[in-house]
């Protein structure tokens, strides 16, 4: 879902149409897993030293795209291609563009008029193949010769140094301990920085100092000051994310604008040093890895003395910008002026007892169209005329794969679906055909295998239509077409070019998809992110061979050693550790030049007989029937439709491609176990664990999430699914699928594989929560259906009947539930002014009884005050306590300490409480106005079972409660996110204990109206004590009807 629906959401952004963008997802796996084995090749008009992060430019600037990059699972997945890329770029494959091309070799003309004085600078051996680099990497993570980088006062330890040759960003002052560091005028978080460390506290109040690097720069960091390295920590962090609040960025807020907020977020390397200046004290040194490979690596130990000026680590191919952090009693002041990335940076003094720290955030960068440190040009027309040639160069060089690829998956056609109805296709061959690079084939096989990333991907290229002015630049139209750019990206390295590097190939790619409302969840989606990292790993093993110092030559245009690269680093030979006389300058890889060292002392130091009929499996009335069911298809969308792999679980059994899928619900009220509705053989079960509070998006009319969602619920929900071989060879192989919708969502199966069972045997239960199911037949099956006057409960007739004579399958999808407003089967009232009614006395309720653990909760974590920020500035409490003294509920605890803790769930459960506001008529419910008042009522409910209300039956309170929350964009990236289903599912384990639980019968007594066994109860369910097990005549269980607990009433048994 992220991926398809990221592609789509980039034609939404500003000025997208201005762009080159990735149609789909398909074209930017071909285009990233090219990527894979290439180095980037030096072009002085349009350097791209982070090609994928310019494939993924305009699609992960979407609201997909956003939440997409902040999920786990794609940060593993992108993980992984960043590791399978860096590996290259550590061979001497990735040496291909270390040659002397003029214009794209490293070592070409354009390259030395940009490094003019990197023989004399670097340690390279010109006289050498690649100058004597092994890698691309070698050659990024060059050294300095000896000597040749200065370090300024180094016996003056009240002068702080540049700890990197870069540029000014950012400067903040009284830095907060936790601050909103999405927000447009991005702030710092120093807890979330620090990654949560004890030592962060040391540093609130202080001073941040950012600056960033180029791609030709010098990529090793060293020691600002003298001093004893006190801690070292590695964060494992973000990959291709932006803040998605930056909306005056000229391209997708990518790095350029979200240099601070990648602070937060992305993978980054945290040195603390104690300085030998007491007025200094403990300062930290924090790099940050942007885009690609993104690796730190630090090079000393803790306990290590430094040196002004001793080296501290190092950043492989990707990156980079860098923080410097101070305590609050040291104040500083900044020499920024004329600072540049490069060797010639000036150091950046600090001096002590200065003027008081200013409160405002000094943006020292240009707010102008500007990419950060060359990686991607300035020029949005470069980077749209790149991406058109590679896409030339792609359909050219691998058209055949990619016709099969269209043949085998054929992309999105119309705006509805996000996909459509597919094109009959004959395709004459399968995926392994494609001869994709693994990382790339991991990804198709994610994007064409796993429900959430494939509406993702669908969805995305073509929510990227909709952006304003979308018909004009390059766009990707598919996610084939994507699948093939990024293959070919794998082999390949970037060009140097000076009027448009593109270094984020990728990115491109994948710059309008990303940019939508897809692209955003898709991108917090932890299976996206991890095969991403994938296919960047895999690239960046391209770029460490020497495959990939094809760039490097002395190409006057193109090449990292040719006139215009030489123009930018005037001084390459003289600074940089090569080999001018030999070939790539001695580089050995793409890497091996990108990683290239200075020449020491070059760098200054800076900063259920009848077997003809088919019972109801469950007391439950029609929902939906649909026939011609396909293997896929986008269930996502208004007019729901099913996706037999999905609903299935993508199992070899799903040979029901064409046949027919019948849907029901049940009632709160109803019988909860499920029977089966032939007599045969249990062929095979299987237990789903799906997602928790998880609606489709695409539906706008409906008020609540479980009511009109139940067909795009059994694509994603946790569900039981039972194969029976019918008896009845005219039914064969049928399948029976149990859906959890929102809560406990527990389904039991009571059966096993092997097991004889006849018609209306029992298969399970549901444990509270549901309740919806499917019966699902296979194509050969013509049946009809008698749904007349269904409701849900024991009066529901058998429904249906095998017809033997031929009929046309319809290929429509038959709505029988209502389309009008309606909570399924009274688990939340149909009138919207009772689970208000409900909430609002709950919340007085509570606020009564938990008043002093509400404003404590309040004090230590105030809630948002401002739009701008989904949080403000929190106004000033004193906590007289702690997060423990709450006395939260063990899971909601954790909840608690997700949110203050974890930097995305932050973000999401602030925003999410935001944004209910925007949602149509909203401002007509009771609205649950901040996360932390979420959490008080949430813990209530732990110790409650739902009472009986004939007017207004509240089944589902904790849906109730994050009712407009979760219908958010927020909402919806939220409950998708690992991590928040963890949380949940722990919490709703947890009150199905109490639910089993003794305590919980509290609520069977016969209060006349709020009683289960009252007056207004039993007038709804007359028949209980003739139809249920149950003793009503026992003394201590008067009350009770002899029941243990409020689910053994939940899954009460028929007398036979």
């Amino acid at each position: 879902m992220f991926f398809h629906q990221m592609f789509w959401q980039q034609y939404k952004i500003r000025d997208s149409s201005l762009g080159t963008r990735i149609p789909c997802w398909q074209l930017m796996i071909i285009l990233i897993d090219y990527i894979m084995t290439t180095a980037p090749e030096y072009n002085k008009t349009s350097l791209v030293g982070l090609p994928i992060n310019v494939i993924l430019n305009w699609p992960m600037a979407t609201t997909a795209g956003f939440s997409a990059f902040l999920n786990d699972k794609v940060n593993r997945l992108f993980k992984s291609i960043l590791n399978y890329w860096g590996k290259f770029l550590s061979s001497s494959a990735s040496c291909h563009v270390l040659t002397d091309d003029p214009r794209h070799g490293w070592f070409g003309e354009d390259a030395m008029q940009a490094m003019p004085n990197f023989v004399r600078e670097f340690k390279c051996r010109p006289n050498e193949k690649h100058y004597g680099f092994t890698s691309w990497d070698d050659f990024f993570t060059r050294e300095f010769r000896d000597g040749i980088r200065p370090v300024a006062s180094p016996d003056d330890d009240s002068i702080v140094a540049n700890a990197c040759e870069s540029a000014p960003y950012q400067i903040s002052t009284a830095v907060k301990k936790r601050d909103f560091f999405w927000a447009k005028h991005q702030r710092y978080s120093l807890d979330f920085i620090l990654n949560m460390s004890d030592l962060a506290k040391q540093f609130h109040g202080g001073t941040v100092y950012q600056a960033y690097l180029s791609a030709t720069s010098y990529h090793r960091w060293h020691s600002p000051v003298s001093g004893t390295i006190y801690k070292i920590e590695l964060v494992d962090g973000s990959y291709y994310s932006a803040t998605h609040d930056i909306q005056d960025s000229p391209a997708p807020p990518n790095i350029c604008m979200s240099q601070g907020y990648l602070a937060q977020v992305a993978a980054r390397g945290i040195i603390y040093i104690q300085a030998d200046n007491p007025h200094i004290g403990l300062m930290c040194f924090v790099s940050l890895g942007m885009s690609e490979v993104s690796s730190n690596e630090i090079t000393i130990e803790e306990k290590d003395k430094v040196k002004k000026g001793d080296q501290l680590g190092m950043f492989h191919y990707g990156g980079s910008t860098h923080l410097l952090i101070f305590r609050p009693g040291v104040n500083i002041e900044f020499d920024t002026r004329g600072q540049t990335p490069g060797l010639h940076t000036e150091n950046i003094p600090v001096k002590s007892k200065i003027a008081t720290p200013r409160t405002a955030c000094n943006i020292i960068m240009s707010s102008k169209p500007y990419r950060v440190g060359q990686w991607i040009p300035s020029d949005q027309k470069v980077t749209d005329k790149r991406l058109a040639n590679s896409t030339t160069e792609v359909q050219t060089k691998y058209g055949d794969k990619l016709e099969l690829l269209m043949a085998l998956h054929p992309p999105a056609v119309n705006e509805e679906t996000d996909c459509g109805e597919t094109r009959l296709v004959v395709a004459y061959g399968t995926e392994e055909d494609l001869g994709l690079h693994p990382p790339v084939q991991d990804l198709l096989k994610a994007i064409i295998s796993d429900p959430e990333i494939n509406m993702f991907f669908n969805q995305m290229f073509c929510q990227q239509n909709k952006n304003p002015n979308s018909s004009t630049g390059t766009r990707i139209s598919s996610w084939q077409h994507m699948i093939i750019l990024i293959n070919n990206i794998m082999t390949t390295t970037p060009k140097y070019d000076k009027t448009g590097l593109v270094g984020f190939p990728i990115n491109v790619i994948l710059n309008w998809p990303m940019a939508t409302t897809a692209g955003f969840a898709a991108f917090l989606n932890d299976k996206v992110n991890a095969l991403f990292k994938s296919i960047l790993n895999y690239w960046g093993k391209f770029f460490s061979s020497s495959a990939s110092c094809y760039v490097l030559n002395e190409c006057p245009r193109h090449g990292w050693f040719g006139k215009d690269a030489m123009q930018e680093m005037p001084n390459f030979v003289q600074e940089f550790k090569c080999k001018p006389d030999q070939k790539y300058y001695g580089f050995t890889s793409w890497d091996d030049f990108f990683t290239r060292e200075f020449r020491d002392g070059i760098r200054p130091v800076e900063s259920p007989d009848d077997d003809s009929i088919v019972a109801n499996a469950c007391e439950s009335a029609p929902y939906q029937i649909s026939t011609a069911v396909k293997k896929r298809d986008f269930f996502w969308i208004k007019h729901q439709r099913y996706s037999l792999d999905f609903i299935l679980n993508m199992s070899d059994l799903a040979k029901f491609h064409g046949g027919t899928v019948y849907q029901a619900f049940l009632s709160a009220t109803s019988y909860h176990r499920w029977h089966s509705p032939v007599s045969g053989t249990i062929y095979k079960t299987e237990l789903v664990d799906g997602s928790y509070y998880s609606a489709t998006h695409d539906i706008q009319d409906d008020p609540a999430s479980p009511n009109m969602s139940q067909a795009y619920l059994a694509q994603v929900a946790s569900r039981g699914i039972i194969y029976i071989k019918a008896d009845n060879p005219d039914i064969g192989l049928m399948c029976f699928v149990s859906i959890g919708m929102s809560e406990v969502s527990s389904n039991e199966i009571t059966v096993e594989e092997k097991d004889k069972v006849k018609k209306g045997d029992q298969l399970g239960m549901f444990h509270y929560g549901g309740s919806t199911h499917l019966l699902i037949f296979r194509p050969g099956v013509n049946i009809k259906f008698d749904t007349r006057g269904q409701t849900p409960g024991l009066d529901t007739k058998n429904i249906l009947y095998i017809i033997y004579e031929q009929n046309k399958p319809r290929t429509t999808c038959n709505m029988i539930m209502s389309s009008k407003p309606y909570r399924v089967a009274q688990w939340i009232p149909s009138d919207h002014k009772f689970p208000d009614k409900w909430l609002a006395n709950l919340i007085i309720e509570v606020q009564t009884k938990y008043k002093d653990k509400l404003a404590l909760l309040m004090a230590l974590h105030p809630p948002a005050e401002d739009k701008e920020t989904a949080s403000g500035e929190t106004p000033p409490i004193v906590a007289h306590g702690t997060e423990e003294d709450l006395g939260l509920h063990p899971p909601v605890q954790e909840l608690l300490k997700a949110i203050i803790s974890d930097p995305e769930i932050n973000m999401f459960f602030y925003q999410m409480f935001w944004q209910q506001s925007k949602i149509r008529d909203s401002s007509l419910g009771t609205r649950i106005p901040s996360w932390q008042l979420m959490i008080i009522l949430i813990d209530y409910i732990m110790t409650t079972a739902p009472e009986y209300n004939e007017s207004g039956l509240v089944g589902f309170p904790i849906n109730v409660i994050l009712n407009w929350p979760m219908a958010t964009t927020a909402g919806f990236a939220a409950f998708l996110n690992d991590k928040v289903n963890r949380l949940f599912k722990s919490i709703l384990n947890y009150w199905g204990k109490f639910l089993s639980s003794s305590a919980s019968c509290y609520v069977l007594n016969d209060d006349p109206r709020h009683g289960w066994f009252g007056e207004d109860a039993m007038q709804a369910i007359p028949n209980f004590v003739q139809d249920f097990k149950c003793k009503p005549n026992e003394n201590i269980t008067v009350l009770h009807h002899g029941m243990t607990s409020s689910p053994e009433s939940f899954v009460m048994a028929f007398v036979q």
